[in-house]
């Protein structure tokens, strides 16, 4: 059985090719169905960590892995949430890390403006995402659907053995097998994204204001020979 590690944000295949350029993780679709293709249909084993992401990025990963010829089997490393908890439910087999979390929650929107239609179309997408997880998180567990509903609504944190208990995961990832990475919070990609865009801006700079020194001298020296 092969193994593929993935983790950062869901994203689109834009933003996720932006995060390769700056050596930064990410999740998206292009990359899923990339690694997956190269498996021949062998079956795999993936690592994963993620607070979740685009949640038509998630979708789509969802159906890649879900129509993968092959057995597949997850393995949740430090934090699985929000849409990652959705890319979970593609998978064949699901253990946990006795130290990761689970969090399931309702979709939002980022920012939504506009008239009055424009927030009516807001309420309807948000409402059909919403079906969307719950239909597949109850083939999932086995829950119901109202007690799916609510525990989204109320944005639930699981612990690995509350992960099992609710039929999410399918087992306990045994102690000397488990890979642990703990994720520190929800905007971690994010803020090593920024640090990394400030460092480059830093330089840019940097090199904007040596190239402007050296001009300034050299004007300074053709100035002098006159």
């Amino acid at each position: 059985m092969k193994t593929i590690t993935i983790k950062g944000d869901v994203v689109s295949d834009a933003t996720g090719k932006l995060f390769d350029w700056f050596d930064l993780d990410s999740i998206y679709p292009q990359k899923v169905k990339q690694a997956f293709d190269s498996l021949n249909g062998d079956d795999v084993e993936v690592i994963m960590t993620t607070n979740g992401g685009s949640v038509f990025s998630g979708q789509e990963i969802y159906d890649i892995i879900k129509n993968y010829s092959g057995k597949t089997t997850l393995k949740i490393s430090g934090l699985v949430a929000s849409i990652g908890t959705l890319i979970s439910c593609a998978f064949d087999e699901v253990f946990i890390s006795p130290v990761a979390t689970f969090m399931i929650h309702n979709p939002t929107l980022a920012s939504v403006g506009g008239e009055k239609s424009d927030m009516e179309k807001a309420a309807q997408l948000l409402e059909t995402v919403e079906r969307t997880l719950i239909s597949a998180y109850v083939s999932k567990t086995g829950l119901g659907e109202s007690e799916v509903s609510e525990m989204m609504a109320k944005e639930t944190f699981m612990t690995a053995q509350e992960t099992v208990d609710n039929g999410f995961a399918d087992g306990l990832i045994e102690s000397e097998s488990q890979t642990v990475s703990l994720v520190a919070g929800f905007n971690l990609s994010n803020s090593a994204f920024i640090e990394k865009l400030q460092k480059l801006k830093d330089k840019e700079e940097s090199d904007l204001a040596t190239a402007e020194a050296k001009a300034r001298l050299r004007l300074f020296e053709l100035e002098e020979k006159k």
